[in-house]
């Protein structure tokens, strides 16, 4: 239970569905230089990959977050919907990615000091609920809810949004809200297209604990930690898409070595 002063990991990756692969990442230092073990050194030339590194590590993750999605678009990484957890839950993030042509599905948190409009009155998440019909029984959609973002002095942008309530499967009596900035999904493929955000935490699981995420090396460079990342992220990607993906060179080869075995030819 203490805080050690080291950089937190901001991931963004692409899945089908089936398969997660990460496609870029950036390690975060604090913006406070009271919370930084050491200060970036003067001899980097600032034409380097490793000088812009340090400065964006410097970055507001929501704003690093936005630019993982820009770039995938730019680099014609084909994705229809970001998904995110409650951590960018904040109305600036909606209207960001909104800006940029790109829909997003989230969770959101229950803030006592974000508000967003719904018919006409400014209302927390936790008021809007309280305002709605519920269904009866034990439905899993409880409701649903338009609501319009709060234009923030960042970006002067309100995004519309359709909220879906949903039961709390672990915790029946409390809710959980969904948003997407696609008001044209039904309220259960807003649920389904959400619930494969999974994979991502499974991912981090298997990144940490069988390849050695963070652990498997011991060094104080940024260089060097940003490499032993990377690393992890390739050998997590050639293991996961050659072992399960039928679409992939690696996948046919080992059917082809397995066939081959069972069946030798003369």
């Amino acid at each position: 239970m203490h805080a050690l002063k080291g950089f937190s990991l901001l991931v963004g990756v692409w899945s089908d569905g089936a398969t997660v692969v990460p496609i870029s990442f950036q390690l975060l230092s604090s913006r406070e230089k009271n919370h930084r073990r050491q200060e970036m050194g003067g001899g980097i030339d600032k034409r380097t990959l490793g000088h812009k590194r340090r400065l964006r590590a410097l970055v507001k993750e929501s704003g690093l977050a936005v630019e993982f999605a820009v770039l995938a678009r730019k680099n014609k990484i084909p994705f229809k919907y970001v998904l995110a957890g409650s951590w960018f839950s904040f109305p600036i993030f909606f209207a960001k990615l909104k800006a940029a042509s790109i829909e997003r599905i989230a969770r959101l948190k229950k803030m006592p000091n974000v508000y967003c409009l719904w018919e006409g009155q400014k209302l927390t998440l936790s008021q809007i609920y309280r305002k709605l019909p519920k269904k009866r029984g034990k439905a899993k959609l409880l409701c649903e809810a338009f609501v319009s973002t709060i234009p923030s002095n960042e970006g002067k942008i309100a995004a519309r949004l359709k909220i879906v309530f949903v039961r709390n499967k672990n915790k029946k009596k409390e809710w959980l809200a969904i948003a997407s900035t696609d008001i044209s999904l039904e309220n259960e493929e807003i649920v389904r297209l959400f619930d494969k955000r999974c994979g991502v935490e499974v991912f981090f699981k298997v990144a940490k604990s069988n390849l050695g995420l963070a652990k498997e090396f011991s060094c104080r460079s940024f260089d060097s930690l940003t490499a032993c990342t990377a690393i992890v992220f390739l050998r997590y990607t050639e293991a996961q898409r050659d072992s399960s993906d039928p679409r992939t060179i690696g996948f046919a080869m080992r059917q082809e070595t397995r066939y081959s075995w069972r069946f030798p030819t003369s």
